[in-house]
């Protein structure tokens, strides 16, 4: 039985020339990863920078997928 909490998240990786120029920047976070010893979890938080929006965490769990 799934979660209701349970989906699928694709992740997209690729190398960029450079990063973008300041004023092509909508939001700006600071990533602060933890993952726990011997599991597949992490919890990350994310804290804004000076748009005002507050800080985000996400306590996220990587399972291999099924070929």
């Amino acid at each position: 039985m799934r979660s209701r909490f349970e989906h699928v998240e694709r992740e997209r990786r690729f190398l960029a020339p450079g990063p973008p120029p300041p004023e092509d920047v909508v939001v700006r976070r600071t990533i602060h990863d933890v993952y726990v010893d011997g599991t597949r979890i992490r919890l990350r938080l994310m804290v804004p920078g000076r748009d005002g929006s507050t800080a985000e965490r996400k306590l996220t769990q990587k399972v291999p997928g099924t070929p």
